[in-house]
């Protein structure tokens, strides 16, 4: 949860600001770079855009030095592979002075639990089918419960998935799968949930999935004020 802006200048040739005197079209120089750049973003070009000042048309007119275009690396590094870019602003100062502004959104890990028992036919299940079409660039985890459930809590596994396990190897697949719907839920930067009501509540499939998820000092802790 860490927003990094970085504030510089896609062209930035002052000296070419007094010879062009001023406000005027922008220079086709400048529109070259320019567009350069944006397709080595847009296409993930990590190596050509640390190459630029050797591979992009007019780079040292742009950029006499490069301190004011390093910042755009610091962003792009700082969102890791495989972010998405998008151009959210576009326009030039004085004919010499590009302004655009990218923003890249770090590919999110998304855990979806599926829990409908109708298969193709759920509103739940197609509610998530359409988010992850949204989302073509997510890391995707899939649990789908109606097709490898979660086993309901019965005297053995309760006892499996407590704070602390006993030893004893009847606890040892309670606790084993305990620890890796835990790690699913912990990696993940988005949990999407299909939740269909029957009979007027959740599935007990997903209930269940729950009760594994529930691990005190883990995923929630007991206080004065009661478990959060």
């Amino acid at each position: 949860n860490i927003l990094v802006l970085a504030s510089g200048s896609f062209t930035h040739n002052l000296r070419a600001i007094s010879r062009h005197l001023g406000d005027g079209p922008t220079q086709p120089w400048v529109t070259a770079f320019a567009d350069w750049m944006h397709e080595a973003i847009m296409a993930g070009r990590t190596c050509d855009l640390v190459s630029y000042r050797r591979l992009a048309p007019f780079a040292v007119e742009n950029h006499p030095t490069d301190e004011h275009l390093l910042p755009l690396f610091v962003a792009l590094g700082a969102a890791g592979e495989g972010a998405k870019p998008a151009r959210i602003h576009q326009s030039t100062d004085l004919g010499i002075l590009r302004m655009d502004a990218y923003r890249r959104i770090p590919m999110a890990n998304v855990l979806v639990i599926r829990s409908a028992a109708t298969g193709e036919a759920s509103v739940s299940n197609k509610l998530i089918d359409a988010y992850l079409a949204s989302n073509p660039e997510a890391k995707v985890v899939e649990r789908d419960l109606d097709a490898n459930p979660v086993p309901h809590v019965d005297s053995a596994s309760l006892a499996g998935i407590g704070r602390q396990a006993p030893e004893g190897e009847q606890f040892a697949a309670a606790r084993a799968l305990q620890d890796e719907i835990i790690g699913e839920v912990l990696g993940a930067d988005v949990i999407v949930i299909g939740l269909p009501v029957y009979n007027f509540g959740m599935p007990s499939t997903l209930k269940a999935w729950f009760d594994y998820v529930a691990r005190a000092g883990t995923t929630f802790q007991y206080t004065a004020e009661g478990p959060e």
